[in-house]
């Protein structure tokens, strides 16, 4: 699906302006904060509607700026590091490997590990106490409110790995 209406036309026109329209270009920061809708898992990434389909805004604001679609398989990465970010300038066309690649130098995708992580049932002192016990999985699963799946993962080293 192309991401931007044929150039020269009404529809271009009326398209960038509520494209733009969504978009704070401040002063004060080099980034062009998005203040439209937000797509993704909790990242931020603005989304704009187009032809009854979400697209991502980085993308579409690379696309303005490159004067063409993006490829289906090519990334809008952005090298300010800010989801919301539209301002062409920061934005650049890559694969996923280098979206990767940069995630990782960038360090931007640091899973947060045990007690740390929001989501955790458990804390550390609990994953020495389990893997310590006599105590059957079920047993253990009751006690601790978390599934017996969970206990053997523990038990086997699979999860919580950086607990000594």
């Amino acid at each position: 699906m192309n991401l931007l209406p044929p150039e020269g036309t009404q529809e271009r026109l009326a398209f960038e302006h509520r494209f733009w329209a969504k978009v704070r270009k401040d002063t004060t920061s080099s980034c062009w904060e998005w203040r439209g809708s937000l797509k993704g898992s909790g990242q931020g990434y603005g989304a704009f509607s187009y032809r009854g389909r979400m697209v991502r805004a980085h993308r579409i604001a690379l696309a303005l700026r490159l004067g063409r679609d993006l490829l289906t398989k090519e990334h809008a990465l952005h090298s300010c590091d800010n989801t919301r970010c539209c301002n062409p300038a920061h934005l650049y066309p890559g694969d996923h490997a280098q979206n990767m690649r940069d995630t990782t130098t960038r360090q931007r995708r640091i899973g947060l590990k045990g007690s740390s992580n929001p989501r955790a049932k458990l804390k550390e002192a609990d994953v020495l106490t389990i893997r310590a016990a006599d105590q059957t999985l079920t047993q253990l699963a009751t006690q601790f409110g978390v599934d017996p799946s969970l206990i053997s993962l523990i038990r086997l080293r699979k999860v919580w790995k950086h607990v000594a």
